[in-house]
């Protein structure tokens, strides 16, 4: 039997700003912190975005959820500037840091 755990455990459990994700339009690229929420849920409008992510070395074990909201553009997420994933639309897309570089895959 499957058990849902209220908002107010999970906000004990992995802190506030990880336990609801973020969801957005996005009016531009869009910069995360090493204390973004752990899902981003992100709709570009009419345009590709780019999300670039904390230096690596920052934010070892570090892990990212990117959906990709928009019906018709991509998301790039970078890290400096090396692209580690981009996500079409509609998909979503992963990515950790080992400390040293990000590492990602789509299809999650």
């Amino acid at each position: 039997v499957a058990k849902c755990l209220s908002v107010e455990t999970l906000k004990v459990r992995r802190g506030i700003n990880h336990a609801i994700p973020n969801v957005e339009t996005l009016a531009g690229n869009k910069l995360l912190t090493t204390d973004a929420v752990d899902h981003q849920f992100l709709d570009g409008g009419i345009f590709d975005r780019v999300v670039s992510l904390p230096v690596p070395e920052s934010a070892t074990g570090r892990r990212f959820t990117i959906v990709n909201r928009s019906s018709s553009n991509s998301i790039a997420v970078k890290s400096a500037s090396i692209t580690v994933i981009t996500i079409p639309s509609l998909k979503a897309g992963f990515v950790i840091s080992d400390g040293q570089s990000w590492l990602g895959a789509l299809g999650v």
